[in-house]
């Protein structure tokens, strides 16, 4: 079973958080595969390329590819994640 799989099932089995964060678009996959969630809603961007989404059964995700955005990407995903939680 290829690595990124094997990621995807691990972190599906701990115990998973309300929403996520996820980079790397192959890991993003398998990790969203892992949970049976198969397609998202989009919300917006974070920025151009880092789609926020909303999954069927109310989870949050945000996605970014491995190389791509700015030295905050990240810190911004989170950001809009955490803007996000407190409107519901």
């Amino acid at each position: 079973m290829p690595v990124v799989r094997q990621l995807g099932r691990l972190v599906a089995r701990s115990a998973p958080p309300a929403h996520y964060v996820l980079t790397g678009g192959e890991t993003a996959r398998a990790v969203l595969g892992a949970l049976g969630i198969g397609d998202l809603r989009l919300l917006g961007e974070v920025e151009p390329g880092v789609p926020f989404g909303l999954a069927r059964d109310g989870t949050l995700v945000c996605t970014k590819v491995g190389a791509f955005g700015a030295p905050d990407t990240l810190t911004r995903c989170f950001a809009r994640l955490k803007r996000e939680m407190e409107r519901s």
